[in-house]
């Protein structure tokens, strides 16, 4: 295809705005040249640009790899743990959400990969918070997570973890790891639960 030109100074705006096909924007033909021309007034600036929101609007982002995104993030990123003088120790730790172990590795990273499984305590204690991703919805965070809270007792929150994160083999690799998440904050709720009602004996 014949590139597009869009030149200011041989073109008006009625002709530039004619001329301009949104599908040669699209397959990246559009040609622009500087010209020593005034610029293109506002009004019609607006229109291309609502005409171009019109174009791409509904357009899922563009997939990235998730092992291209660990090469970049794996040695500098804010959630990070390093201890000074152990830049280069085998085991690192990494503070980011939807990380079971806390471990700054691929298959456990909550930023590489788009299928993460995220284990916490509820708030207030109020059981298990238990979610994971939607590779679907990558590109609208505020809807790309499933969540549900677990409130019943350990064997029926374990079974319900285990389904979730084997089921249409979304994470079969990391149900050992979420089990034993549960495990311990399953626990560390039962023991605040009990410290809790020894204080309100005493008191």
């Amino acid at each position: 295809m014949t590139p597009v030109v869009l030149q200011n100074e041989s073109k008006t705006e009625t002709e530039i705005t004619q001329s301009f096909r949104f599908d040669d924007v699209f397959q990246h033909n559009i040609v622009f040249y500087k010209a020593p021309a005034p610029p293109l007034n506002p009004s019609l600036a607006l229109t291309i640009s609502h005409s171009l929101s019109a174009k791409f609007h509904g357009l899922e982002m563009a997939t990235v790899p998730g092992q291209l995104i660990w090469e970049i993030v794996k040695t500098n990123n804010c959630f990070l743990v390093k201890q000074f003088g152990r830049g280069n120790a085998k085991v690192q730790f990494s503070k980011e959400k939807n990380n079971l172990c806390n471990l700054n590795s691929y298959k456990h990273s909550g930023l590489a990969n788009k299928k993460t499984v995220t284990i916490q305590p509820a708030d207030k204690e109020q059981g298990v918070v238990l979610a994971t991703t939607k590779t679907k919805k990558q590109n609208k965070p505020k809807v790309s997570v499933n969540k549900s809270i677990l409130k019943k007792e350990f064997p029926r929150m374990s079974k319900a973890v285990a389904n979730q994160v084997v089921d249409n083999y979304y994470r079969p690799d990391l149900k050992k790891f979420a089990l034993a998440r549960l495990s311990v904050i399953s626990k560390s709720i039962r023991v605040a639960k009990s410290g809790a009602k020894q204080r309100n004996r005493q008191a």
